[in-house]
């Protein structure tokens, strides 16, 4: 039975999630009339994909396939999804409804060019938000166009430790501070020279052991990294 992630029934399906004895699939994308986005499926759910359509699926796992249409059958039948991954596929399937409610809500709206983030993993400074970044990785800072100017940054982190430098003008991106160091869950303080007011940035740092991009999605978004959760899911649903 196919259960749709709505505003009002996702606590409901969050619960079912773990509980569920068979695996479970997330309809990461759909042309197929009745098959919805963010749609949660059991794997012997059976599925009809006209000609021409396709959906793009999310398995327990974490790995994901195309099922191009025709197809009629269990959903599963091309595979199953591996251990249990209650707890991925509800978060996946959150994280693909917030998607298409940010789809539905932007619409045509296009931000002007050097205005956003070019890469996931960037640490965007003019936003307060929580900036997931890959165990290992030395974070980079970046800014839009309109602040590209020769400024002075302050840093600080919780830990007491502060950094100054002067970002050149038109640089969009700089290095993270060699005397900042980096802790999982750390708040950091931003204040630019240039900016109207200081921002604030929590790291999350990604486990290494986290390899598929659709877990690793549904990892950033548990940990509040909305943003490049669904720059990464979208990056998944373009390849």
């Amino acid at each position: 039975m196919m259960r749709s992630l709505g505003l009002l029934s996702f606590l409901a399906c969050l619960a079912a999630a773990w509980a569920a004895s068979a695996a479970e699939i997330v309809i990461l994308e759909s042309t197929a009339p009745g098959i919805e986005a963010g749609a949660i499926v059991e794997d012997t759910d059976t599925v009809e994909v006209p000609d021409g359509a396709m959906i793009l699926i999310v398995e327990e796992d974490g790995s994901s396939r195309e099922i191009a249409g025709p197809f009629s059958g269990a959903i599963g039948s091309a595979g199953s999804g591996g251990e249990s991954g209650g707890g991925l596929i509800a978060n996946l399937g959150k994280l693909v409804q917030d998607r298409e409610s940010k789809r539905q809500v932007l619409g045509a709206i296009r931000a002007a060019p050097g205005q956003v983030s070019p890469q996931i993993y960037l640490v965007d400074v003019a936003r307060s938000e929580t900036v997931c970044i890959p165990t290992g990785q030395t974070p980079t800072l970046w800014r839009p166009a309109t602040m590209a100017a020769e400024t002075e940054v302050e840093m600080a982190g919780a830990s007491g430790a502060s950094a100054r430098f002067l970002w050149p003008d038109e640089a969009q991106s700089a290095a993270w501070p060699d005397g900042l160091p980096l802790a999982d869950g750390g708040a950091y303080a931003l204040r630019l020279a240039i900016a109207p007011r200081p921002t604030e940035v929590k790291l999350r740092l990604v486990p290494d052991t986290v390899t598929e991009t659709a877990a690793r999605a549904a990892w950033m978004y548990q940990a509040g990294c909305h943003r490049q959760a669904i720059a990464l899911i979208e990056s998944l649903a373009t390849d």
